[in-house]
């Protein structure tokens, strides 16, 4: 068989054995390689998980950034079956009575015919919008081209026999109008409208009405349930009228500059965790200074002043502490923040605007810390990335370095698989002619024996 290779049959040596311990020893060299080269692809690993976590970081940034964090407002019914309400950043401290009158409804009619003469084709308006009706065979196709016209703030059905129509829009002002156009009068055949004589024909099973409310004493009247526009910067939403008024406060909201501040920190902190655990001694860039030099920076922005002369400069002034004493935050060995949320809330709450200073602005610590971020970790030219790509060649260059070595040791392989086939059979032509010479002294022996 072509490329078959016994071994050892002169020698009795197991030579294929031979040669792979001797193959597996030259192969030293390469798992050293390929070992350097795992530890790289490691560090790199380690330094785009580090990277995502900065740009999960930067992303949280983003509520901080924004002043309407800050300036949140919120607003709150006692009587949530009666009215509801929110308020914008443009609303003010304030409290209201509120009681609500009448809510807004949309007009609703039904036809009044008892029997309807079948087929029907004609046209007709309502609200002003175009109805054609071709051959209609019965209610439900009255229905179904009502329910296709496009632009129509109205909507058809039919029940018990009888056509119904709603108005999509609320108030007194939203009432139905009709009128015949030509073909057959179907709005006077099924008995809703008399376009000769102006006369309506409906039966109007809920009369169109305004939403009416008392706030402080003010009758206010609109033509749908939400008032957008009676109070600034709030919107009430009326559910139910009331026989007493209900009280609508509209106060601080502390909780999205709270929640803005939380969720930085979670992702801060599990920054900050991710790279202590890296750096440690048994870390995988333990002792790194690039990643040294970056948890530093990390740490001292958080102490930088940022306000001159405010009543709060710097983010210890919110309650970041060294000695976990006193503070809203604090800043604890490990480089975790930990949250004191009262102390933050009392802070916010009695100076918003101070506390939008320290972290909202350009080169407050928002800004500052999303700029240092950023210059970390964008693509192709940030500190991380150009990292990465060193590394990235690095394991390139070992790549290249074990293909070039295991080449050689492949034809190192060839050559000694070639002299232990060259030995063998070296030794085989040895025996042969030691076979031969032990043969032909036997053979002279018995000669002799026979010349005696």
């Amino acid at each position: 068989m072509s490329g078959m290779r016994i071994y050892g049959l002169s020698s009795g040596l197991d030579t294929e054995l031979i040669i792979k311990q001797l193959m597996d020893l030259e192969r030293a060299p390469i798992r050293k390689l390929q070992t350097r080269q795992g530890l790289v692809q490691v560090q790199k690993d380690v330094w785009k998980d580090i990277n995502r976590r900065l740009v999960a970081l930067d992303s949280k940034l983003i509520d901080l950034k924004l002043s309407g964090t800050y300036f949140s407002m919120k607003a709150s019914s006692s009587q949530q079956g009666v009215f509801t309400a929110k308020a914008t950043n443009a609303a003010i401290e304030a409290s209201y009575e509120v009681k609500v009158l009448d809510l807004a409804q949309s007009h609703r009619v039904a036809s009044t015919a008892g029997e309807v003469n079948f087929p029907l084709s004609g046209t007709f308006l309502i609200n002003d919008i175009e109805i054609n009706v071709e051959n209609a065979a019965s209610m439900t196709d009255i229905r179904n081209a009502i329910n296709n016209t496009d632009n129509l703030e109205a909507r058809a059905e039919v029940v018990d026999g009888r056509l119904i129509l709603t108005h999509n829009l609320t108030g007194s002002e939203n009432a139905f109008t009709f009128e015949h156009l030509g073909g057959d009068d179907i709005l006077l055949e099924l008995q809703i409208y008399d376009s000769i004589q102006g006369t309506p024909l409906y039966q109007e099973l809920r009369a169109p009405l305004n939403a009416r409310a008392e706030i402080n004493g003010l009758i206010v009247e609109r033509s749908t349930n939400v008032l957008k526009d009676v109070i600034s910067g709030v919107e009430i939403t009326l559910v139910g009228k009331s026989d007493t008024p209900g009280r609508l406060d509209i106060s601080k909201d502390s909780a999205r500059a709270l929640n803005a501040v939380k969720t930085f920190i979670e992702q801060y902190n599990s920054v900050m965790d991710f790279v202590s655990g890296k750096l440690a001694a048994n870390g995988d860039l333990r002792g790194d200074p690039t990643l040294i030099r970056i948890q530093g920076a990390l740490r001292s922005v958080i102490f930088e002043k940022y306000v001159d002369g405010g009543a709060l400069s710097n983010l210890l002034d919110v309650g970041i502490s060294v000695n976990d004493e006193g503070g809203a935050l604090s800043f604890s060995r490990s480089g975790k923040l930990v949250l004191n949320e009262s102390t933050f809330l009392n802070v916010h709450q009695n100076n918003p605007e101070a506390v939008k200073d320290i972290f909202s602005g350009a080169g407050k610590f928002s800004d500052k810390l999303s700029t240092y971020v950023k210059s970390l970790v964008t693509n192709n030219t940030g500190l991380i990335s150009s990292r990465e790509k060193g590394l990235e060649s690095t394991i390139k260059t070992f790549t290249g370095q074990i293909e070039r070595y295991t080449q050689r040791l492949e034809l190192r392989e060839k050559q000694l698989n070639r002299q232990f086939t060259a030995l063998e059979r070296s030794l085989s032509q040895i025996q042969n002619q030691s076979n031969w010479l032990a043969s032909q002294v036997n053979n002279l022996a018995g000669f002799d024996s026979l010349l005696r």
